[in-house]
This record gives C-alpha cells, structure tokens and sequence, in this order.
C-alpha cells in the first residue's frame, strides 16, 4: 500500500485542480456539488478518495476527499445562508481542512465574508469564489462577437 499523501499535498492538487474548475451554469446547489464531485473524481490521483454528502463525525459535508478536506459549496448564498457556512466549516475544521466554494457571490460579499472570517480569527478557513451567472456568460458570448466584428 502506498503512502497517504499528507494534508500539504492534498490541498495544492486539489486547490489547482479547483483553478481549472470551470462549472457551467446550474440552477441548484446540488447540481454544482455534483459537477464538482465528478469532475475531482476524475481528475484526482487514485491514491485520493472523494465522497459526497458522507456522514462524518462533524456532519455531512457536500466533498470529503480523503478524509483530510472537506469542500462546502453554496450557491447565492444570502446573509443567513453565509453564516450557516462558517458555522459548517468550523465546525468541520475540528476534524479536517475545510474550504467553502461560494458560487454567484458578488465581489462585495466575499470581501465580508473573508473580512468576518479574519475577525473572528477563522482566516485558516479558504473561501474560493467562482462566478457562474448566466448572465455574465451571454454577456461574455456578446463581446466575443463584437471582438470578431
């Protein structure tokens, strides 16, 4: 049996597999977990198991790969929904390296929400951001077009 990669090496695969991520638009939560989860599954070294939404002795978190990192995701996530997130993560962060995916947060709330977690000294916690509105990728299809013009 090989050697487990340790949590260092977990996280910089897994943070640059997260940098190629490119999700399309979804209307729900859970088809971006699913995405999410088939994509790393894929992508990921054998030598690394991911699960979705397994029981953990912290709760079910969306990712778990290799019992080391968890990854939380929520999409839109309105004020209550934010602070069910750092709730979740921390309380996840007792047992593992927790991230929280945010998907069609405006600049402005992650920028609080990253402010909220260095205040309440729980910076250890990653917020990876990814922007998926319909919207801004028509708008993205439309400039290309005029590019081509």
């Amino acid at each position: 049996m090989g050697r487990r990669p340790g949590v260092e090496e977990l996280c910089q695969i897994v943070g640059d597999l997260l940098n190629d991520w490119e999700p399309p638009f979804y209307d729900t939560e859970d088809e971006y977990t699913d995405d999410l989860f088939n994509y790393l599954d894929e992508e990921l070294d054998p030598k690394f198991s991911a699960v979705k939404r397994t029981k953990t002795v912290r709760g079910i978190p969306d990712i778990l790969i290799n019992n080391q990192l968890v990854l939380e995701l929520k999409v839109d996530p309105i004020k209550t929904e934010r602070d069910r997130l750092i709730g979740q993560c921390c309380e996840y962060s007792r047992s593992f390296v927790a991230w929280a995916i945010v998907i069609d947060l405006d600049e402005d709330s992650v920028e609080k929400l990253l402010g909220l977690l260095e205040a309440k000294s729980l910076n250890y916690i990653e917020v990876i951001p990814y922007d998926c509105d319909e919207e801004d990728e028509e708008d993205d299809e439309d400039d290309e077009e005029d590019e081509e013009d």
